[in-house]
């Protein structure tokens, strides 16, 4: 039962630190996601219209994708597994900053318990 009551507790206390620190970049990533999805849709349509093969104008040195399943590519012509596996580490290496830069602001109540 104390057991229920602290995971309870820490669900309370814990959001609102996970929130402040992570929520702007979790924005960002489905902002992205958001737009490559409009850009692929656009381009979709705009492919099944014409009958010339064309590149996909998503298509950007600044585009992120992190899929590493090989099955799971949405355009293989394009789409190269070492650089999603780059793209997927160095958002890992984000998130994992952000909250290692943030340990002053982790809650006493946390520090507390994580000391013992």
């Amino acid at each position: 039962m104390a057991s229920k009551w602290f995971k309870f507790y820490c669900k309370i206390v814990g959001v609102k630190y996970i929130f402040n620190e992570l929520a702007r970049f979790i924005y960002e990533l489905n902002k992205i996601s958001e737009v490559r999805a409009k850009a692929s849709e656009t381009n979709d349509s705009l492919s099944s219209q014409s009958s010339k093969p064309q590149l996909s104008s998503s298509k950007s040195l600044l585009s992120l994708e992190m899929e590493v399943d090989p099955n799971k590519y949405g355009d293989s012509a394009f789409t190269d597994s070492e650089a999603n596996v780059y793209q997927l580490i160095l958002a890992c290496q984000k998130v994992f900053t952000a909250i290692r830069t943030s340990l002053n602001d982790i809650p006493k109540e946390f520090k507390i318990v994580f000391q013992s």
